[in-house]
């Protein structure tokens, strides 16, 4: 999970949080806890506009919790794989993205579309696009 420190416009991890407050910070610092709304996301994501960090805001759907969440977005070039039940593939490198964040193509020709406002990109329904070259097999089949 992310946080982002509205003050200095840096994310931040929970024990780098957890130090800076420790240390007697009175930065603002908010997580995916603090979104009421997809606006509130939204606003965090444009106060990072300009700092170098690419984020884009989600949203799980109304039946989960938390419901709303910022992640950073997908570039071109990054290493990705698809997975699913614990089995990962690796398939190239990002090689286009659409304006509107919804389809992902690879160098590979895998496609990837993404799921409503989620933060998900799905390959044929099931395949999750994830992030990194992996090779690895669920060990229970």
């Amino acid at each position: 999970m992310n946080y982002f420190n509205l003050t200095t416009k840096t994310v931040m991890t929970f024990k780098e949080v957890e130090a800076a407050r420790l240390a007697g910070s009175t930065d603002q610092v908010v997580c995916r806890h603090d979104f009421n709304s997809l606006q509130d996301a939204q606003d965090v994501v444009i106060a990072f506009e300009g700092t170098g960090v690419v984020l884009m805001a989600t949203d799980a759907g109304e039946w989960c919790s938390p419901r709303f969440d910022i992640i950073e977005a997908p570039k071109v070039g990054d290493a990705i794989s698809y997975a699913y039940n614990g089995d990962y593939y690796p398939c190239g490198h990002i090689a286009t993205i659409s304006k509107s964040m919804k389809r992902i193509v690879s160098t590979e020709g895998h496609v990837f579309n993404r799921r409503r406002l989620t933060g998900a990109w799905l390959r044929a329904g099931m395949w999750t696009m994830v992030s990194g070259h992996i090779n690895k097999w669920n060990p229970e089949f």
